[in-house]
């Protein structure tokens, strides 16, 4: 009986909100709304619309929104929030070869120059704190039209840093956090009790790096959660304010229950995008899809599309069996306030059934630059060969073909090479309701959303002097539809 009522009022909800919002769109009165009343209102949308996942279908959702879809990322009649679609896996794709070694891994475009590189650090002789011979390693992209990767040979010692080998790292990540136009450097490490963070300063430029001494936890970065270790780091704008904030992993043992927790923590910069300042870590999530797990090694990216960024990683159940599986983390608060679902395991229909493995890190990106996100998995073991593999999930999603509408035929970003300042200029033969520009890097990360007013013309200016050098993606949507281009920042 609670069932049938909870379901009732949530109908009902469902119904008066769609209307409204139809309504608001439809008059145009939803430009004119204060940003924090659009928030409020597309947040509420957002926390009704995954309610109702459980009452009616995709379809039937998509139906009763109309117009009202654009509010949720998509074009009216796009497939509400339409998961992506990925091909099946390919073995060592762009010239990555099979490695002797584990590695942990991260996409960065660290020479500037449009596409995704990869840096890692390897361990020589195996994950081992008691012998934790270590190399930062370079493989470049050098790929000449930053559609089609092409991998250089791997290269040791990444711009002249080599690690100290009486220190276990984990994971490096990169990020502008100083502002000054230039990828900077995290590298997490690993000591029963401490997990130091060391930073590396960017004095080099964006298309030729070079770092300063390392600094442990500058900044106030500090990766133990309740007295507990952190992992796996990643630097992202979680809260959308212009800063990076540190998505870290999070482990926690009790030796009375002998019982292993893993877990995803945020530590939030409330600093400045040129002054960063970190806050205690606060963990978002423990849950786990089954039982007990053993690891879990994750990357952040807005894979489904929505506007805000989810998590997505592998994970193993026995220590005896290194059989992996997908495990992914959806997003649904929103691109200001990060709040992760229950995870799903394989999610997307990704194949996984060669998945073998005993650490498999997730790297995102959009690395064929048709902008969306796809997956590069590493260390894919191979019993028969005893190597590592890379195995490639293309994403075939058809971003920016769904619902062109007619303005799309006029819209243009130009110049489409400049420092950091373009133009966005569009014209329509019918005045549309609104306009929603998004801009995203290459690695799938918003880093600016605006809603722009109505008219059938418009013009609207876009600033990346302070974003380092490389590729972006800019997209607008109306209720009609949806319009992406590429331009490139030196």
């Amino acid at each position: 009986m609670m069932n049938y009522y909870a379901s009732r009022k949530c109908h009902q909800q469902w119904r008066l909100l769609t209307s409204k919002l139809k309504n608001l769109l439809a008059t145009g009165d939803f430009a004119s709304l204060a940003p924090d009343q659009q928030t409020k209102l597309t947040r509420s949308l957002h926390r009704l619309w995954q309610r109702m996942r459980q009452f009616q279908s995709h379809r039937q959702l998509r139906r009763a929104l109309g117009v009202a879809a654009v509010l949720l990322g998509l074009g009216a009649g796009s497939a509400l929030r339409a998961q992506p679609v990925f091909a099946e896996p390919a073995l060592n794709p762009f010239g990555l070869t099979t490695v002797p070694e584990l590695a942990l891994s991260t996409f960065v475009d660290i020479d500037g120059d449009g596409d995704l590189d990869i840096v890692s650090v390897e361990y020589t002789d195996g994950a081992n704190p008691d012998e934790p011979e270590q190399t930062l390693l370079f493989i470049e992209n050098q790929s000449t039209n930053g559609t089609d990767p092409v991998f250089a040979e791997r290269v040791n010692d990444f711009a002249g840093l080599v690690l100290d080998p009486t220190t276990t790292y984990i994971s490096p990540t990169f990020g502008d956090l100083d502002g000054d136009g230039d990828l900077d450097l995290l590298i997490a490490t690993y000591a029963p009790g401490a997990n130091d963070i060391y930073y590396y300063e960017n004095i080099g430029t964006a298309a030729a790096p070079a770092f300063a001494e390392p600094v442990a936890n500058a900044f106030g970065l500090d990766q133990n959660f309740d007295n507990n270790d952190g992992g796996i780091i990643h630097l992202a704008d979680t809260d959308a304010d212009g800063d990076l904030d540190l998505v870290s992993g999070y482990y926690a043992y009790d030796y009375d229950t002998e019982i292993t927790t893993f877990g995803i923590g945020l530590v939030e910069n409330t600093g400045t995008p040129t002054d960063p300042a970190f806050a205690p870590g606060q963990i978002l999530t423990t849950a786990v899809p089954e039982g007990q797990i053993n690891s879990l090694i994750f990357d952040v990216a807005d894979i489904d599309g929505d506007g805000d960024l989810d998590v997505l990683g592998t994970s193993n159940f026995d220590y005896y069996e290194f059989t992996q599986n997908l495990v992914f983390y959806e997003n649904t608060g929103t691109a200001e306030a990060m709040n992760l679902a229950e995870p799903v395991l394989d999610p997307f229909g990704l194949e996984n059934s060669m998945l073998q493995g005993l650490i498999t890190p997730v790297l995102l990106g959009d690395l064929d630059n048709d902008g969306d996100v796809d997956i590069l998995l590493q260390n894919v073991y191979d019993p028969l060969t005893e190597t590592l593999s890379w195995y490639y999930y293309e994403n075939t999603t058809m971003v920016g073909t769904r619902d062109r509408p007619e303005w799309a035929a006029s819209a243009r970003v130009f110049p489409a090479v400049s420092t950091g300042q373009y133009r966005l200029e569009v014209s329509s033969t019918a005045a549309q309701a609104f306009f929603t520009l998004r801009v995203f890097n290459a690695s799938g990360q918003l880093l600016e959303q605006r809603q722009l007013p109505g008219a059938t013309f418009l013009q609207a200016d876009l600033d990346l002097t302070n974003q380092p050098a490389g590729t972006y993606l800019v997209q607008l949507q109306s209720p009609t539809g949806q319009w992406v281009q590429r331009v490139v920042k030196q």
